[in-house]
């Protein structure tokens, strides 16, 4: 099968990249065929992996002290402090021109409740290069290159909108609120999420709930049947799951310490070329659903010899 070729120049101010992939290739059937194994169609995924989780977690620290800070989400209200963080990955020609350290924890043109769902689409009249084009956050910047090198040489696919995302224990009243933090991303087969816990505590749960309904979550429904599920992201392995289902975290009680967690994004069916800025699709598309390339661990290459 010839690759479909997406050149980014040719996308237009009005459409992110994947909006474009959508209109200019087959994904939306290639979507619709390709099925996933009983081992990807379980709640939450237990991605087997070989990394040193510790390592990360020392990583991080360096990483963070070098930053400086960690911030919270940026909002036409200014910016959220419960949920901090700092970008992985950032896109040089973002159109609010943000601090590459930050460009991943939202914009100044949206109010919070509007990041929770990707909400009203036809509401962004420029889309690319914007908070809402993840496809535009595949550059990483020097300093965290050089904290983080180890970990992004062996995945398989182009990472995409990623972040170092921490919860603040000390922020209690609001991360145990019944309405802390429920959202919904984009479909895997845009934005392919691997979640890698470096410290929490047992307080901690995640709450993913296919019913869920509020005012800022669009009435999308990820298809197939209901599905609820509740339970504790633990240090020491790595989980992907569905994130077009509505999913929060939140804590039940008072934690003593904050949740740090490596919110990694790819691109599972194109790969990025930066020196020609094209996006190809790879062996993958209409044939490996990507929630199987997390279940079977081929979002990582293996360990150089």
């Amino acid at each position: 099968m010839t690759p479909w070729v997406v050149p980014v120049d040719e996308v237009p101010a009005t459409r992110t990249v994947w909006d474009w992939i959508i209109e200019r290739t087959d994904v939306v059937q290639a979507m619709r065929d390709v099925k996933a194994s009983p081992a990807a169609q379980v709640p939450v995924i237990q991605v087997p992996h070989d990394l040193d989780i510790e390592g990360l977690g020392r990583a991080y620290r360096h990483c963070a002290d070098e930053i400086g800070e960690l911030r919270g989400f940026t909002t036409a209200e200014g910016m959220r402090s419960a949920y901090v963080g700092f970008s992985l990955t950032w896109n040089p020609h973002h159109i609010d021109r943000l601090d590459p350290y930050y460009s991943t924890l939202g914009t100044p043109r949206n109010k919070g409740g509007e990041f929770f769902a990707l909400a009203r689409p036809h509401e962004q009249p420029l889309r690319k290069n914007s908070y809402w084009d993840a496809y535009g956050f595949n550059a990483v910047h020097p300093l965290i290159t050089r904290h983080f090198a180890c970990l992004f040489d062996r995945f398989s696919l182009t990472l995409i909108r990623s972040r170092a995302a921490c919860i603040r224990h000390t922020e209690r009243e609001r991360i145990t609120s019944p309405e802390f933090m429920w959202h919904l991303d984009e479909s895997p087969f845009c934005n392919l999420r691997l979640n890698i816990p470096l410290s929490s505590a047992p307080e901690y749960l995640m709450e993913i709930d296919s019913e869920r309904r509020h005012p800022s979550i669009p009435q999308r429904s990820a298809g197939g049947p209901p599905l609820y599920w509740r339970g504790h992201l633990a240090v020491g392995r790595c989980y992907s799951w569905d994130t077009q289902v509505a999913h929060r975290v939140f804590a039940e009680g008072s934690p003593d310490r904050d949740r740090v967690h490596l919110v990694l994004g790819f691109s599972p069916w194109f790969d990025f070329d930066p020196e020609h800025r094209v996006w190809t699709s790879n062996a993958h598309y209409g044939r490996v659903h990507p929630l199987d390339l997390m279940a079977s661990g081929a979002v990582f290459r293996p360990p150089s010899a």
